[in-house]
């Protein structure tokens, strides 16, 4: 488990807010063998850590996630934009964080196999970099989670459109910090039926 520094406050952001075109169904809602919706089961990873908040974003069936969202310590924001874009989905959430928030975890509801051992990594690597955008990489290549510093929160809060923290990214280089992690589950979404599928089959 990481312990925070005193007067250290870091946040999360959980992206549920997603259209799931692709899905042909709302995929924050789709229920695990285990009896937990999708999106209840990544948030279980993320309770295991002392975020000083917790903010999930919600778009679509926000009244069902809504509901089963109510039974644990997070505070839920609807973005009545969300069809437009994730963008919108991260402006809405960093909007709602708290004025003492030092930096935000930004996660996706649809990325379950993010690991307790990957979060811990992410937060104890900013712990040293406290001024800078942390993201986690595999062989090179960036995934998520990331990790924003409240510097950024004044650009992030002014995306509009499909792209999300990668735009804030890409403005500010000399600010990022990669962290090499061992697993590929920082880029395995739930994006479609076949992915469903596999994590299904290779979880359960």
């Amino acid at each position: 488990m990481v312990e925070h520094e005193k007067n250290l406050k870091i946040s999360l952001i959980l992206m549920s807010a997603g259209t799931s075109q692709r899905m042909k169904a709302c995929k924050q809602l789709m229920k695990l063998p285990n009896g937990d919706i999708l999106a209840e089961y990544t948030l279980k990873k993320y309770l295991q850590f002392p975020f000083d908040e917790i903010i999930v974003v919600l778009g679509r069936e926000k009244e069902k996630l809504q509901e089963i969202f109510k039974k644990y310590d997070v505070k839920t924001v609807y973005n009545e934009n969300y069809i437009n874009g994730i963008g919108t989905s991260v402006a809405c959430g960093v909007k709602n964080l708290s004025k003492n928030s030092n930096a935000c975890m930004m996660a996706l509801a649809d990325m379950p196999k993010i690991s307790i051992e990957i979060i811990s990594q992410l937060i104890n690597f900013y712990k040293i970099n406290q001024e800078n955008i942390i993201i986690p990489t595999k062989n090179g290549k960036r995934g998520n989670p990331t990790i924003f510093p409240s510097k950024s929160y004044g650009e992030l809060e002014e995306l509009k459109a499909d792209k999300g923290g990668s735009i804030v990214i890409k403005n500010n280089p000399k600010f990022v910090k990669e962290i090499e992690v061992e697993s590929d589950d920082i880029f395995f979404d739930i994006d479609n039926k076949e992915t469903w599928e596999n994590f299904i089959m290779e979880c359960w």
